[in-house]
């Protein structure tokens, strides 16, 4: 079964072989240096085939420390990273 199928099958309240979930997020200088004049993630997706999409999340920030780490709503300890998205530390 591919990720379209999945989809397909859960819109339909039906049960696919596995939740079709994907989370992924391309940083902007990735897809802009392989797909140039990609304006975003979409074009880049679009550009490749992809048979999913990109939806980014961010949570609030609760509390914000002098280095610049955090803890969002949930609790969660952030340091931030060169990254495009910080990643939980803890």
């Amino acid at each position: 079964m591919n990720s379209y199928q999945r989809i397909m099958l859960a819109i339909e309240l039906k049960h696919p072989d596995r939740v079709p979930i994907v989370e992924f997020v391309i940083d902007p200088k990735v897809y802009k240096a392989l797909v140039p004049g990609a304006k975003s993630q979409t074009d880049f997706e679009e550009y490749f085939d992809f048979d999913a999409v990109c939806c980014g999340v961010k949570f609030n920030k609760v509390k914000e420390n002098q280095d610049g780490s955090y803890y969002d709503e949930w609790g969660v300890f952030y340091k931030p990273c060169q990254e495009l998205i910080d990643h939980p530390v803890k």
